[in-house]
């Protein structure tokens, strides 16, 4: 059964005002997880998964920085686990893609990290990581020289389509190592201004739910980096959305 979730980078600005605040908001809205972009407002793990119980949330997944990641003893793989977070996550910034070799070592060294302290680690994708390289692309060259059962993915199902991707080809080609699914819509693929509530732009939103029903997803989580309503109006609408085909 699937779950829906929300990314917190949508409603960050309201959550670097009122943190407590605003996860109640989102709690009221329905969704039943939230997933950090990398900002916890300083709380102890314990504190803070006490008052996500409290809202009846749980947590769809934690983004930490790769330097947090590439240090054992930065307390990151903790605090996932108290958080009872189904992985940590990262990705490669635009400068990884000339570096691709130094980037892929530094994701496997990560892997092994989370893999020690029992927590998963997915990667969340943007569009630079399909530039080409030959025959093939940076993606694909970064997943074949890593162990599928220590480095999973979060697809962004509106960057790969940016990036030119089926997005269901793309789920089921990478079936076994999909454990949670970014849903995010646009209406321009290469305007990212065109951001839209879900439903309502290019994306092939219900392909993708579609495809992600047939591997270990979870999770189903919807991001808006940026909206012309309100986020917590867009995020109401995008849930509504969801609602409809996430089962």
């Amino acid at each position: 059964m699937g779950n829906c979730g929300i990314q917190l980078f949508t409603v960050r600005q309201a959550l670097a005002e009122d943190f407590k605040g605003t996860l109640k908001e989102v709690a009221a809205l329905g969704f039943d997880g939230v997933e950090f972009s990398g900002y916890y407002a300083d709380l102890e793990a314990e504190e803070l998964s006490d008052y996500l119980a409290s809202l009846k949330l749980r947590v769809s997944g934690t983004m930490f920085s790769r330097d947090q990641l590439l240090d054992p003893k930065s307390g990151v793989y903790e605090y996932a686990k108290k958080l009872d977070s189904p992985a940590v996550t990262c990705g490669l910034v635009r400068d990884d893609v000339p570096r691709l070799d130094k980037a892929t070592k530094e994701i496997n060294t990560i892997a092994q990290y989370a893999f020690d302290h029992g927590v998963k680690l997915s990667l969340h994708n943007h569009w630079w990581e399909f530039a080409k390289f030959g025959d093939t692309c940076g993606m694909e060259i970064l997943l074949s020289a890593t162990d599928p059962e220590k480095v999973f993915l979060e697809p962004d199902v509106c960057w790969l389509t940016r990036a030119g991707i089926n997005v269901t080809e793309y789920i089921g080609k990478y079936a076994p190592r999909v454990i949670q699914l970014h849903l995010k819509d646009i209406e321009v693929p290469d305007k990212p201004e065109t951001l839209t509530e879900l439903g309502s732009g290019v994306v092939d939103l219900q392909g993708a739910i579609a495809a992600a029903c047939n591997t270990p997803c979870q999770w189903f989580i919807y991001e808006q980096d940026s909206t012309r309503k309100t986020p917590m109006e867009s995020s109401a609408l995008s849930l509504k959305w969801m609602r409809q085909f996430v089962r």
